[in-house]
This record gives structure tokens, C-alpha cells and sequence, in this order.
């Protein structure tokens, strides 16, 4: 189908309900076992390796209530809007002014408004769908002493910036922030926590490196995409499993509830997450003249001591203020679990591994793919629907 004349599948028939709750499960219900989770195929798509839809390395991803699509992209200081028909737009130029952008990590959409954060410094800047800046402010003090990134701004119009994740330590706890309009702190959320984001690793000829482990295990934070709701997912780990909690909070800050659940993770899923690391494995294995394998096992001998790869590997909110966590397991896959915040376990879906979900609604979810073929696209996907070749 020509982006120039199609309509996000799913996005017009049910996007306009996205906060109406859970659709048609009742809180507390599993519409599917855990040995049958709903596959996710994709429905639409766009991008592709020329013309004016061809992406570069696709960072974020938002789509409005009436189906208007943001992607922001890496070392692109703008912003592409496509309408629900697929008819480009572009927002934003390099600068540091009003609706200028030096980097572009997170966009979200807030009623008919574009909301772009930008980067290092996490400035907020409103976007008429037409291109006009708003307004903006500043949300995180300069400070040497407590590195911020995750930054979201709440349909309230507050805005909640979370302490960014160190790549190589362990640093203390960090409180999550909430500011005003005027950039000033409001109120702290809690706290950050970031644990065994790398390990010691050793080689079977003896050379030692620091491996990064790539699902480090540090709270997450995600808002919903329509900032209604706030979420923070911690995991704490044991000798067979995670148990994972949440908290949940409104859009003016107020803590709605807390719950904690236990995840199994399967041992053998340890070695499919280190597919995710295939350059790296490659890498020392070419370097130091060694097997793939033997690599592979001195990475997994690393992170295993004394705990096993985190279960929490993915971490999104939805419209109705449901804790989605997604984990690896065989074969890559990324199994997705929905838990309310009472604790009852809502969804089951299982995702491809080159499938990176970015939003989940009511009928379907937003995702990234980078196809070798066809270059990075921004995929919609839905629950057992028909795959297509799109």
C-alpha cells in the first residue's frame, strides 16, 4: 500500500478509546495462558530505504489520539509528523531558539499538541500540529552531581525527569523529580535505583574486560501515551526469578497504588539475550582469536555471578494504567505480560525479537524494526491479526 494513501490500520478504529480501560478484558481475567500468549503481527508500516519516508536510526516514536504519527531520529534536529494517511511533515530545525532542537530523544503527543524533548539538556518544547512553537522550559537543573535523562511530560502539564542509568557503575540512588511549567522542582517521586549494570568478565586466555550488560537492572520509568499516568518498575532478584514492583502515579503526581509480582525467568533464555550482543561477541572473539562460543560462555559465567540476566527487559504504561514488562525468552522472542495495579495479570503477548515496542493502546502497540532490506520502520502491530508483508 503507498504511504501517501493509507490509514494506520488499527489506529482509526480504535485509538479514540485508548483510555477507556482494557477493552474487552475485565480487570483480573487472562484471555490467554502463559504457554499462549497472542503473537504480534504487523498490520501497516512505514519507511523505507529511499524517498521522502526513508528513516535513519529511528529513536522515539509517538502517535496522537487522531492518529498522527512523531518519529524522531538519531543526529536529526527535527522532528517528521506523518498524518493518518502518511503525508510527511517536517517540525524543528538545528538551533538552540525557540522550536530549534540540538537532539531530539523523546516526542509524545498531548491532545493535539507535539511535545519534543530535547537533549542533554531535557527541554520541553509544545508544537502546534501545524509547525508554531508554543512554549517550552527548562525541566533539569545543570548539576555534576545527579545526571538526568528520562524526562516525560504528564497531560497535567508537569513533567517527571527520571536519574539517567550510568553505563559502567553502580551509582547511589537518585530521586525521580517532578517539575512545574516553570521548570521548577515540584515534588521527588521516590528513587532511582541502578545494580549490576556491568560485570568482570574473563577470557578463556586470560584477558579481562568489562562486559555492559545490555537489560541492566535499574528502575525503570515510563508515562503513558497520553500522560495520564506515570509508572516506575524495579526488580529485585533471586536464585530462581525476579519479583518485580511497581508504582503508579497520576498526572499531577499522586501515587494511585503499589504492587509487587514474581517472574520466573528461564535459565536457558540467558543465552538468546546474548544475541542482542552479536557485535560485541564478534568483536572479541576476532580480537583475541577465539571461538564464538568460548566468548559467549565467558560472558554468561560473568553475569550469572551470582545472579542470572534480569527479567525485566523492556518497561511500558498504557492509557489505562496498565505495567507492561517485557522479557526475553527462546528463540529472542520478547514475551510481554500486562499486570494492573492491583497485581492481576491482564495480557499475555509475544513480540518478534527484531520488534522493538515502543507505545502499547487499547488494540495494538507502536513499534520500531530495523530491516536489513528495507531499513529502520516504524511498524504497527496488533494481537493475532494476519500477517502481511507490509
Amino acid at each position: 500500500m503507498n504511504a501517501r494513501s493509507r490509514v494506520w490500520g488499527w489506529v482509526v478504529a480504535t485509538v479514540s478509546a485508548l483510555g477507556c480501560g482494557g477493552g474487552d478484558t475485565p480487570p483480573g481475567s487472562l484471555p490467554a495462558s502463559l504457554e499462549a500468549p497472542k503473537r504480534l503481527f504487523a498490520i501497516d508500516s512505514l519507511g523505507s530505504t529511499d524517498g521522502d519516508d526513508s528513516f535513519g536510526f529511528i529513536v522515539d516514536v509517538a502517535l496522537s489520539s487522531e492518529g498522527a504519527l512523531a518519529v524522531s531520529q538519531w543526529g536529526l534536529f527535527e522532528v517528521w509528523v506523518f498524518d493518518p494517511r502518511g503525508r510527511k511533515q517536517v517540525l524543528g530545525r538545528f538551533g538552540d531558539g525557540p522550536g530549534e532542537f540540538a537532539s531530539v530523544p523523546d516526542v509524545a503527543w498531548r491532545g493535539d499538541t507535539l511535545v519534543v524533548v530535547q537533549g542533554p539538556e531535557s527541554r520541553i518544547s509544545l508544537m502546534a500540529g501545524d509547525g508554531r512553537y508554543l512554549r517550552g522550559h527548562a525541566t533539569v537543573p545543570r548539576s555534576a552531581s545527579a545526571r538526568y535523562g528520562s524526562v516525560g511530560y504528564l497531560r497535567s502539564g508537569l513533567t517527571v525527569a527520571a536519574p539517567r542509568t550510568s553505563s559502567s557503575s553502580t551509582p547511589e540512588p537518585n530521586p525521580i523529580l517532578l517539575f512545574s511549567t516553570e521548570g521548577q522542582i515540584l515534588d521527588t517521586l521516590g528513587e532511582a535505583r541502578h545494580r549490576r549494570v556491568s560485570a568482570d568478565a574473563a577470557l578463556p586466555n586470560g584477558r579481562g574486560f568489562v562486559f555492559l550488560n545490555p537489560l541492566a537492572n535499574y528502575t525503570r520509568t515510563e508515562l503513558s501515551p497520553d500522560g495520564r499516568y506515570f509508572g516506575t518498575a524495579d526488580e529485585l532478584e533471586g536464585p530462581d526469578g525476579s519479583e518485580l514492583q511497581f508504582v503508579l502515579y497520576d498526572d499531577t503526581g499522586n501515587e494511585l497504588g503499589r504492587t509487587a509480582v514474581g517472574v520466573e525467568t528461564d535459565p536457558g533464555s540467558d543465552d538468546d539475550v546474548l544475541e542482542r550482543t552479536g557485535d560485541i561477541v564478534e568483536s572479541l572473539s576476532t580480537r583475541h582469536g577465539l571461538p564464538v562460543a568460548s566468548v559467549r560462555k565467558s560472558i554468561l559465567e560473568a553475569v550469572q555471578a551470582p545472579d542470572r540476566l534480569p527479567a525485566l527487559s523492556r518497561f511500558l504504561v498504557d492509557n489505562a494504567g496498565n505495567l507492561w514488562v517485557g522479557s526475553i525468552v527462546k528463540g529472542g522472542r520478547v514475551f510481554w505480560r500486562a499486570w494492573n495495579i492491583e497485581g492481576d495479570l491482564v495480557r499475555t503477548w509475544i513480540a518478534d525479537p527484531d520488534l522493538e515496542l515502543k507505545q502499547i493502546h487499547d488494540g495494538g502497540a507502536v513499534a520500531v524494526r530495523r530491516d536489513d532490506v528495507r531499513g529502520w520502520r516504524v511498524v504497527f502491530v496488533r494481537p493475532n491479526a494476519e500477517e502481511n508483508s507490509h
